[in-house]
């Protein structure tokens, strides 16, 4: 695969990823930026790669929305009193925590921008080193993926308790970032991961097809 293709592709799976997650039709993104509804389809694909203007346009309008959804996450990820923390994925560093969060893990809040990659332990250090499982995260292939852990890092700070996790991936402009939910669960159920979800995997029964082969 030549590099121009894998950048088209890499192009391509942004563009559709960001668009739905903003539920953006191809014809809605096509009237925007004043082109058909098959050549989103074609970009989409990695078959084709819009001009270097379109470029800029796309990319300035993901950043726009991008910068307004991520800080609106924060509001609402501060606000809540379950236990859920929203992390940037590359580096690991806290950006939010919830009520509930501080309530259970004090200290470890903290440590909020504060790089933890290094620290990472258990399941966390799976999903964070395994070459192939990290690479289709940032390359937005994976939504979610499910565990069970005792801790999360080498910092003794909090206090360890089994507890089950569902950790979503999103694209916020140029960066992937982690949505952490933490829930109780049973003290038998052993540590691992549970659950790898990738977005083909339930594009098709979350969204569904349009008419004329658009997809939503």
């Amino acid at each position: 695969m030549t590099a121009e293709i894998s950048q088209a592709i890499r192009f391509g799976t942004m563009l559709r990823n960001w668009r739905r997650h903003n539920n953006l039709k191809q014809t809605s993104l096509a009237h925007l930026l004043g082109v058909s509804q098959p050549a989103i389809a074609r970009w989409e694909k990695g078959v084709d790669t819009p001009s270097p203007t379109l470029c800029r346009r796309i990319r300035d309008l993901m950043q726009r929305t991008s910068n307004s959804e991520l800080a609106m996450q924060r509001v609402l990820t501060e606000r809540l009193q379950i236990i859920r923390g929203l992390f940037d994925f590359e580096d690991m560093s806290m950006v939010a925590v919830s009520l509930g969060f501080r309530e259970k893990w004090p200290e470890f809040s903290d440590f909020m921008g504060v790089s933890m990659r290094d620290q990472l332990v258990n399941e966390a250090a799976i999903v964070n080193n395994d070459r192939n499982l990290r690479a289709d995260i940032l390359d937005g292939g994976i939504g979610l993926i499910t565990g069970v852990s005792v801790r999360h890092t080498s910092v003794q700070v909090d206090r360890a308790i089994r507890h089950k996790w569902h950790a979503s991936f999103r694209r916020f402009g140029s960066r992937i970032f982690c949505d952490m939910i933490y829930e109780p669960c049973a003290q038998d159920i052993q540590p691992g991961l549970l659950d790898v979800v990738r977005f083909d995997e339930v594009a098709d029964l979350v969204i569904g097809n349009g008419p004329d082969g658009e997809t939503a």
